[in-house]
């Protein structure tokens, strides 16, 4: 029998007090799909699936005479993956090393001469000839590369059929994470996406009874979230709501908290019920709009649902009751810096005053944006830098590497650096809550979120502590977008994402009152006579550690239409807790309290 070891090697997350880990379910794919030939089993062993990082010299120590060691590669494993696969072929010189996944490509074979081939696009059938290379003792091709599968019930599932059972009976301690995949492919094209350039075409369904099988093998395991790899889930409007309903069903009463959806790009009334369906599993809704640039749009080749169109979709969300989620990528074809400062306040005009998340343009190996086409014609640069994405090192010292824009013909790094700090103004000030009950009061009043927080910003510059914060914080994102890791303290073992969120927040918490002044200082700006309720309702809103909560205020201020009224009685009410020091909680949770009217 010949030995053969896959590889999908993720790190540790630990999320209420225990260790999670992801199912490595794209090599699992790949032996589930196997295993369906009776001659694959005359003449292999899945010896081990490898799920975690852990340490080289003791992994390839452990390895019993490998022939074949399969490498599932992105870009929160592809460094780690590169070492492990060295030091095998050191050790077993003729045992064939067979990389797959996103971030590989063609050059992959070129830079590293330890890999024997590479596997391009979906990597079932393709897994299969190579075995039967290797049965056959034929030499294996450089490059496997074949068409789309078109019929997806060809595919078995590898959590029904029992891939994953070893791994999991002999971790018992730990709770999983996992994709949940209902389709394959997506109808975009978006230049920055390594998805659509890679399975670009008609979406492929999987068989509904082999979902609701994969949510029946969920129920009696140790799952606590579920990741559904669809690119865009939703599309299908009736099956869709069907599989949520399924998901309800069998898993609100389970281990799994939460499920993770990435919604249709132009999302509806429809993922407002399928969110609904999922009740308290359901994440949120994310609407990720990824620029709010014309421009920037057509180049990207995306097209954003219609402004108000948006505006109507965050009004049913908030009528729900139900969060909801933003992105924008910083650093993309044609943004410029006004572009980019209307675009945010764009989207808090839309209505989005739950959650905005700024990321930097990334340069996917296999993405459209990462062609020296694109790259000559937009003046693209990059620089690399280390676990750019929430990661930490734990069992190895291996760090992952990302390729960020630094620099386009339409934004220099300069500009990136001052649109990243107006970002940073706007999620700390208006997200988490500290100016948004004044900014939506102006707004009332025809001032509009730009001239809010143009204004909030100049402010800034007259307090000592937060005018300090701010210079220290794009000193930091300018030498960190240059390259100068000499200069930059931000990989100080969070990733840099990370690092920047939680700066601000502890700096924020801990000055409360500064950021309130400053907030009060621009509201008065604003207005000619402010209203004094305003202000007092702002600072009730936000979870103050002094207070002994439930608290009452009785003030002449209509909060839900957001004008002077006749005395309204609130109560305001927190479940904040400060010590709470996860990275999950610094990101998405807000400091506002929540509030009800007597």
């Amino acid at each position: 029998m010949l030995n053969v070891y896959l590889f999908q090697p993720q790190y540790k997350v630990v999320f209420n007090g225990t260790d999670q880990y992801w199912v490595p379910y794209s090599v699992g794919c790949l032996w589930a799909y196997a295993s369906l030939f009776e001659w694959v089993h005359e003449n292999f062993t899945l010896k081990d699936l490898f799920f975690a990082r852990g340490n080289i010299n003791e992994l390839v120590k452990n390895l019993d005479d490998p022939k074949l060691c399969g490498f599932s590669c992105y870009v929160w494993n592809e460094q780690y993956c590169l070492a492990v696969a060295e030091k095998i072929k050191e050790k077993f010189p003729n045992c064939k090393i067979v990389f797959g996944g996103p971030q590989v490509n063609r050059n992959t074979l070129n830079e590293y001469r330890f890999i024997d081939s590479v596997i391009l696009g979906e990597g079932e059938k393709n897994f299969v000839k190579v075995l039967k290379s290797i049965k056959d003792l034929k030499e294996l091709e450089s490059v496997y590369l074949g068409e789309r599968i078109t019929d997806l019930s060809e595919l078995p599932s590898p959590y029904t059929t029992g891939v994953f059972d070893k791994i999991i009976e002999q971790n018992p301690g730990i709770y999983w994470q996992m994709a949940f995949e209902t389709n394959r492919g997506c109808p975009f094209s978006c230049t920055f996406c390594d998805w659509g350039s890679l399975t670009y075409s008609k979406v492929k369904k999987h068989d509904l009874k082999k979902i609701e099988e994969e949510i029946l093998w969920i129920k009696n395991h140790r799952i606590s979230y579920i990741f559904i790899a669809d690119a865009n889930f939703g599309i299908f409007k009736d099956r869709d709501l069907e599989i949520a309903r399924l998901l309800h069903q069998h898993l609100d009463q389970s281990t799994v908290e939460t499920i993770n959806a990435q919604f249709t790009k132009n999302s509806n009334s429809v993922v407002i019920e399928i969110a609904k369906t999922l009740g308290r599993l359901c994440r949120g809704i994310t609407l990720s709009v990824q620029s709010m640039s014309d421009k920037t749009l057509n180049v990207i080749k995306r097209k954003n649902m219609a402004i108000n169109k948006l505006g109507e979709m965050f009004k049913l969300i908030q009528e729900k009751q139900m969060r909801s989620y933003s992105e924008l990528i910083l650093g993309m074809p044609e943004e410029t810096l006004e572009s980019w400062k209307k675009g945010i306040t764009d989207l808090l005009e839309a209505g989005q005053h739950n959650s905005i998340e700024v990321w930097f343009t990334q340069i996917l190996k296999n993405s459209e944006m990462a062609s020296e086409k694109s790259i000559k014609e937009y003046g693209i640069k990059t620089t690399r830098v280390k676990d750019y994405m929430f990661i930490f090192n734990e069992a190895d010292d291996i760090p992952e590497y990302m390729d960020i824009v630094t620099e386009t013909n339409s934004m220099s790094t300069e500009d990136m650096a001052e649109a990243y700090m107006y970002s940073w103004a706007i999620i700390h000030f208006h997200i988490r809550g500290y100016t948004q009950v004044l900014s939506k009061y102006a707004r009332n009043y025809n001032i509009s979120f730009q001239q809010f927080y143009n204004k909030l910003i100049e402010n800034i510059h007259t307090s000592d502590i937060l005018n300090a914060h701010y210079e220290s914080i794009k000193k930091s994102i300018t030498y960190y977008l240059r390259g100068d890791k000499s200069k930059s303290p931000i990989n100080e073992g969070l990733s840099a994402h990370a690092w920047m969120q939680n700066k601000s927040f502890d700096v924020f918490y801990q000055n409360k009152d500064e950021v309130y002044n400053v907030g009060e200082k621009t509201f008065k700006d604003l207005f000619d006579y402010p209203n004094r309720d305003v202000i007092t309702f702002q600072r009730a809103s936000i979870h103050d550690e002094a207070v002994n909560y439930p608290m009452e205020k009785t003030l002449a201020f209509d909060y839900k239409e957001m004008k002077a009224s006749e005395l309204v009685t609130y109560s305001f009410d927190s479940d904040f807790d400060k010590n709470d020091n996860s990275y999950a909680t610094r990101r998405t949770k807000s400091l506002k309290v929540s509030v009800n009217q007597l």
